[in-house]
C-alpha cells in the first residue's frame, strides 16, 4: 500500500458517501482497503486538512458524518498528518510481511495437518 494509492481509494469512498448519505464508517473503510481503522482515521484527517472534506460529527461507534470540504489546505498539518500516515502504512506493510513469513507455530495457530 502506497500513500498516494490509499489517499486516493479512501478520497474515493468518500464521494461516495458525499453522493449518498454522508456517513463513513471507519472498520468498513479498513476492511475493504486491507488496513486499520487508524490508517483510514488518519486518511480522512489528511484529506480534511488539504480542504478536501470536513468530518461534521463523530457518530457512536466508528462512524462519522462529512460534508465536502471549503478547499482551504492547510500545508502545516497536512504534513504532520502525512508523516504520521506513512509511519502506519510502514507498519502495516511490515506486519503483512512477518505473517506471510511466520511458520504457523510462531502465529499461535495450530495447524490442521
Amino acid at each position: 500500500d502506497t500513500l498516494a494509492t490509499v489517499l486516493r481509494d479512501v478520497a474515493r469512498m468518500c464521494k461516495y458517501a458525499l453522493d449518498r448519505d454522508q456517513l463513513v464508517y471507519l472498520d468498513r473503510m479498513a476492511a475493504r482497503l486491507g488496513t486499520t481503522a487508524a490508517v483510514i482515521r488518519h486518511s480522512l484527517l489528511w484529506l480534511q486538512s488539504r480542504g478536501r472534506i470536513k468530518i461534521e460529527e463523530f457518530l457512536e461507534g466508528d462512524a462519522m458524518r462529512i460534508t465536502a470540504g471549503d478547499g482551504q489546505d492547510q500545508k502545516e498539518n497536512a504534513a504532520i498528518l502525512q508523516a504520521e500516515l506513512e509511519e502506519q502504512l510502514a507498519e502495516v506493510r511490515a506486519y503483512r510481511g512477518f505473517f506471510r513469513r511466520a511458520k504457523v507455530s510462531e502465529l499461535g495457530l495450530t495447524s490442521t495437518k
